[in-house]
């Protein structure tokens, strides 16, 4: 059972590669700021699937 260290730590994990993916695009000259919010909302869903199966693993 993983405890919320371990969570937070990942959802943080999510969130900085969603910015990495965006920066590395931009700095390639394929970015927009429609790629930025489409990168942040890809981490953003990640980590809400994340979440909620965790959640489903406690109620278990």
């Amino acid at each position: 059972m993983a405890d919320s260290a371990e969570i937070t730590f990942v959802l943080g994990l999510f969130v900085f590669l969603g910015l990495l993916l965006t920066l590395t695009a931009r700095v390639q000259g394929r970015g927009s700021i429609d790629s930025m919010d489409m990168s942040i909302k890809i981490g953003q869903w990640n980590a809400l699937v994340l979440l909620d199966r965790f959640r489903a693993c406690r109620v278990l």
